[in-house]
């Protein structure tokens, strides 16, 4: 990796706890409506972190409807889904930033590393949510939303290597899934970090990717 090189850091699940915080709030809310699924074994652990990370950007029902379908539980949608509502509704008090990963990134940019940060929410949504956790933007040389991208009729860009194109750059984006392939399209190198674990213990901290990018900013 050179300084030509721009690196894209994923929002939700690397900058910010929400996907940690949201896989906690399920678990807690299945674990009140049958305290078998505490004990389910780690096979489906995964499968059910899995499912909450793809969808709980899609709102209360989708995930509690995504949880229930691979349960099997179609009786527990209703109640699944009052629950994490109800957990919901306090729930941005509690976004953390990975202060971290922010030293590594400052690091970064403070040695002529283009950084930037991209976020499927919209660019307001994005603000709020960024002036909430007191976000320093200084560190960014370009922030991405779902603005530039499909979702709206009047966006550019299909992915983010239509866009690093466009800007004549190599990228590399550090993600949390496999899935964030869809928003890197080719010729971006993806970096996946672990998925995180509901047990505190297991937590994500972006250990993983600290120490990757360390040997860059020592």
């Amino acid at each position: 990796m050179n300084r030509n090189t721009l690196l894209i850091f994923k929002f939700d699940g690397i900058l910010i706890n929400t996907v940690e915080l949201y896989t906690k709030k399920v678990w807690q809310a299945l674990s009140e409506l049958d305290p078998a699924l505490v004990d389910v074994g780690d096979e489906v652990e995964d499968a059910i972190d899995r499912l909450i990370s793809l969808n709980w950007e899609k709102g209360s029902y989708r995930l509690a409807e995504a949880v229930c379908r691979y349960l099997g539980a179609e009786s527990m949608l209703d109640p699944l889904r009052q629950k994490l509502k109800i957990l919901s509704l306090n729930m941005a008090s509690e976004y953390q930033l990975n202060q971290g990963l922010m030293r590594i990134i400052a690091k970064l940019h403070n040695a002529d590393f283009p950084v930037a940060l991209y976020s499927r929410r919209t660019f307001e949504n994005f603000s709020n949510i960024a002036d909430l956790v007191r976000l320093d933007k200084k560190y960014f040389n370009f922030i991405l939303s779902a603005d530039h991208f499909p979702g709206d009729h009047n966006n550019h860009f299909r992915s983010l290597s239509d866009w690093s194109r466009y800007m004549g750059m190599q990228a590399t984006y550090f993600g949390n899934t496999k899935e964030d392939s869809a928003i890197c399209g080719d010729g971006i190198k993806l970096v996946t970090i672990p998925e995180q674990k509901r047990r505190p213990e297991e937590i994500f901290q972006a250990d993983f990717l600290q120490e990757y990018l360390s040997v860059f900013v020592n």
